[in-house]
């Protein structure tokens, strides 16, 4: 098979890298789940030593 593109995304414009945080906060916003900053905090870090991957 011969290789006839190659696409380098170097600016994060296809592919963004989100902490656990960041998407947490994203999903309970859109859950309506209220959490304070602090609680939201501590469940990312849960998930991060669960073995959750950024995105």
């Amino acid at each position: 098979m011969t290789v006839r593109a190659v696409l380098f995304d170097f600016s994060g414009t296809l592919f963004r890298v989100e902490s656990a945080e960041c998407w947490l906060r994203a999903v309970l916003a859109e859950l309506e789940v209220p959490l304070s900053a602090g609680e939201s905090a501590l469940a990312a870090e849960a998930l991060a030593r669960a073995g959750a991957l950024p995105g």
